[in-house]
């Protein structure tokens, strides 16, 4: 029989009679000692889990706790890989299964510092109390010593650690940790992450041993959905799991029909089918989001990189696809709200090729809003960008600073390829009708598999991207610099002599029908695109006046050429 006497107050630590204190001289009984052979031979523990681990639950208190097989399947994970990544649905156990295998990192293994990290402080503290309670509930002879016991720490006289902390930048930055649990790492702000990922990340991942587990529920397609897609492609070391309600025989139809009535049909999908929907009333319908896959960039050509003076804008650029020959691509900018000392919001340029009846997104620039850069340097990766792309056709939205960027690249860079809204005003002005032109093209080309996007950045603002009265811009909180500027790419078919090509018509035509009531919805009236029978730009008039250089191949050189050329030039082009 196991000894269940009450120790001695000397064994108590802060004389509290369920806590052994450490550094204390406890006389086992055989069966006690058997026990412990037991518990420590086990390598997933799962013997110790099952006989002493209690939890309280709402239906039976206090009780043992019984291993469901995905439990099972997850502590298997966690021994045999360094990096593991959980997407468990709400009510499936996920943070009983992170307290557990923390709680027996540290009690069957000396000097291991264990660290629990969540979104918010009170989160940890939650996972490190319920370790507590389990601790308090388990026999005073299997127990490690207590040496210290506050609100952010365990510390065992075997001398491992187990701590909890929010994800910050400060968190951890110097400690050296044997495993890190990441819990709720989609609802970490995206800015948080960013700054952790590239401050304390590279620390704990280079120990040779350091073990870290993710866990959470899906939040959109942010930095959880990418490590989770990326997971899943091989693309990183996480082995994924992934749990919804379905596989955990807890719940069945009914209790999910009723479930979906209590919380809505959008919150369901995303906690317990883990559905990476984005927020409500966005303008791509949820299910076109999740089937929007992004890809890894390719190598930057080095000519590309010699021609490129400030290299700094090297770091923020992205290709997907070289130029090839012949083939016709549109380049929209978005300038945000730069100022001429720093930047205000981030800044983006969209590079699309146009050439077939289905776009593609083949390279991106994005600056984020916390990178400092004067106005002066933006016009010069957007030329390089431009001319690598077969002298491109650019869209530079003319609010704000965009004027003086356009301005610029027309007369410092003499870039010709660039849209004239009148004939002395290059760029264009986003006016509330051509916005809701621009968000009905978007929608109808990519619920309608017209434009395949790559980008994480742009497929992830989408998934943000809302309705508002009626208008569409990123939801509270979030940013749509990447939409802005594929807005402006696609600007290209609100022109005249593009929407007047016949095949376009039958294109156009021949998807529309399926966004008619996202038409109406808007108030565009019959006419989805702008009227060709109003008084709309015509390319061709516009620059026939206002070109007067051409580039004839990707250089700095530059040939004037008669008018004749230079119309003929153009109307290749389009």
């Amino acid at each position: 029989m196991i000894n269940s006497n009450i120790p001695e107050e000397e064994f108590q630590f802060r004389n509290d009679p369920r806590l052994r204190a450490a550094n204390t001289v406890y006389k086992y009984t055989p069966e006690e000692l058997s026990e412990i052979i037991k518990c420590y031979k086990d390598p997933l523990h799962e013997y110790f889990i099952e006989k002493y681990v209690k939890l309280i639950t709402l239906d039976k208190g206090l009780s043992n706790i019984n291993l469901r097989f995905y439990q099972k399947k997850a502590l298997e994970l966690f021994s045999q890989n360094r990096f593991v990544i959980l997407m468990f649905s709400r009510q499936t156990g996920k943070t009983t299964i992170a307290a557990i295998e923390a709680l027996t990192a540290a009690m069957f293994k000396p000097y291991q510092e264990i660290v629990i990290l969540a979104n918010k402080d009170k989160t940890a503290k939650g996972i490190l109390n319920r370790i507590k309670n389990i601790i308090m509930n388990l026999p005073i002879f299997i127990q490690q010593g207590i040496v210290n016991w506050n609100a952010h720490l365990i510390e065992f006289e075997n001398g491992s650690k187990i701590s909890c902390s929010a994800t910050s930048p400060s968190a951890i930055r110097s400690a050296s940790c044997n495993l890190v649990i990441m819990d709720e790492v989609a609802m970490i702000p995206s800015n948080l992450w960013k700054e952790f990922y590239t401050s304390v990340y590279p620390t704990i991942t280079s120990g040779e041993t350091t073990r870290i587990i993710l866990i959470s529920t899906p939040k959109g397609q942010n930095h959880f959905y990418k490590l989770w897609t990326d997971a899943k492609s091989n693309r990183n070391n996480y082995v994924p799991y992934e749990i919804i309600w379905k596989d955990t025989g807890l719940f069945d139809d009914a209790w999910s029909i009723k479930t979906k009535m209590d919380i809505g049909e959008r919150e369901f999908y995303q906690e317990y089918e883990c559905s990476f929907v984005g927020s409500t009333n966005t303008l791509i319908e949820t299910k076109k989001l999740e089937n929007l896959v992004y890809k890894d960039s390719i190598e930057v050509p080095e000519d590309f990189k010699n021609k490129i003076f400030n290299k700094s804008h090297l770091n923020y650029l992205k290709l997907y696809e070289l130029p090839k020959p012949k083939h016709i691509y549109s380049i929209g900018v978005d300038t945000s709200k730069l100022s001429e000392d720093i930047s205000g919001d981030a800044m983006c340029i969209q590079v699309l090729d146009i050439t077939d009846i289905k776009f593609k997104q083949v390279a991106t620039y994005y600056i984020p809003d916390n990178v400092s850069i004067t106005y002066m340097d933006f016009p010069e990766i957007i030329f390089q960008l431009a001319s690598f792309y077969n002298l491109g056709i650019v869209f530079v939205e003319n609010n704000e600073i965009g004027q003086q960027i356009a301005d610029i690249i027309w007369m410092d860079y003499e870039y010709g390829n660039l849209f004239f809204e009148k004939q002395n005003l290059s760029g264009f002005r986003t006016t509330k009708r051509t916005k809701r032109i621009g968000v009905s093209n978007l929608k109808l080309f990519i619920e309608n598999e017209k434009l395949e996007l790559n980008d994480f950045t742009t497929i992830s603002q989408l998934t943000t991207f809302v309705k508002v009265k009626n208008s569409y811009r990123a939801d509270v909180g979030k940013q749509d610099d990447s939409v802005s500027a594929l807005l402006a790419a696609l600007f290209i078919l609100q022109i005249q002599d593009y929407k007047s090509d016949r095949n376009r018509i039958e294109m156009l035509q021949a998807i529309k029908s399926g966004i008619s009531t996202f038409d109406e919805d808007l108030e565009l009236g019959s006419s989805f695109f702008i009227d060709p029978n109003e008084n709309t730009m015509d390319i061709n008039n516009i620059l026939s006046d206002s070109v007067k250089y051409t580039p004839l191949e990707y250089s700095n050189d530059r040939v004037e050429i008669t008018e004749q050329e230079k119309l003929k030039s153009l109307k290749e082009f389009f």
